[in-house]
């Protein structure tokens, strides 16, 4: 109903941020719920092709920062994406409007799916051996080792874990030949070099 083309989209979350300060009447909250869980739904029918719970695309400008998006020049084809951090968002905040709402079964479904999408995140994207969230390259189910600041989209949204394990892959912001702060990349810098 409300489903766009970005990946980098957090409209549901912000959406319920911002009810959360400045509240509404129920037809909107209603409203919000609905557009929420179908901005979540159709984003996983139109683009986890695979069913794990990842969206995968294999177009650079679908990030909205395309000139930057060095991932997609490692080896053509479908990458399952860390983007999908937003897909999560969404159903979460599907999740907590129908909960005010008083609508259990909805906000119960909306976890279901936002527990699917979190456990797909972590067991497809994660790569113990780098201990660093990457995108996946599809057809060869391949770690993609070019990574830019879209990888970290999960922590941004509070997807991952708050464990030791998963902050490692912090570590990188602190290097500044990966990421420097200025000038301000979207690509690890290191990555960007080697493509």
């Amino acid at each position: 109903e409300n489903w766009s083309n970005s990946y980098t989209q957090y409209v549901s979350e912000a959406a319920w941020r911002a009810y959360k300060i400045h509240g509404g009447q129920p037809a909107m909250l209603q409203n919000l719920a609905r557009y929420a869980e179908m901005d979540a739904k159709g984003q996983l029918a139109t683009y986890d092709t695979n069913n794990n719970g990842v969206i995968e695309y294999n177009w650079g400008a679908m990030t909205g920062n395309d000139a930057d998006a060095v991932s997609f020049d490692w080896r053509s084809g479908n990458l399952d994406r860390a983007e999908t951090a937003y897909v999560w968002s969404g159903a979460m905040a599907a999740r907590d409007a129908y909960a005010l709402l008083g609508n259990t079964a909805k906000a119960n479904e909306m976890q279901t799916l936002a527990d699917r999408i979190r456990t797909g995140v972590i067991n497809v994207l994660w790569n113990p051996s780098r201990q660093l969230l990457e995108h996946k390259h599809v057809a060869t189910n391949t770690h993609v080792p070019w990574k830019e600041i879209n990888n970290y989209y999960p922590y941004s949204v509070g997807l991952m874990p708050n464990t030791e394990q998963y902050r490692q892959a912090l570590r990188l912001f602190a290097d500044p030949a990966e990421y420097p702060v200025f000038p301000f990349y979207t690509a690890n810098q290191r990555d960007k070099a080697a493509a």
